[in-house]
């Protein structure tokens, strides 16, 4: 995934594959202009800080379970930012 050396991008089936993860994002975030790829490289960001210990140590997490769950409050916040996350749906917004 991280490695554009070992995609091939020609291949149908991973076309398909990143057609229908975009998608998911696109109605997760009602179809509004740059917000899936948006949403994208937060996830993407957040993956590679986890992975590389850095949102671990960032946070002073102390473990990477404990990272992974900064990982997602992080994205919980940014979705309730969006009106579209569990926060909001609780909040009635």
């Amino acid at each position: 995934m991280f490695r554009p050396t070992e995609l091939h991008t020609d291949d149908p089936a991973l076309r398909a594959a990143q057609d229908e993860a975009i998608g998911e994002l696109s109605s997760a975030v009602h179809d509004v202009p740059g917000l899936s790829l948006l949403s994208w490289a937060l996830v993407h960001g957040l993956v590679v800080l986890a992975r590389d210990g850095a949102l671990q140590s960032a946070t002073k997490a102390a473990s990477p379970e404990a990272a992974a769950e900064t990982a997602r409050s992080l994205t919980a916040l940014f979705t309730a930012q969006l009106g579209t996350g569990p926060a909001a749906q609780d909040s009635g917004s």
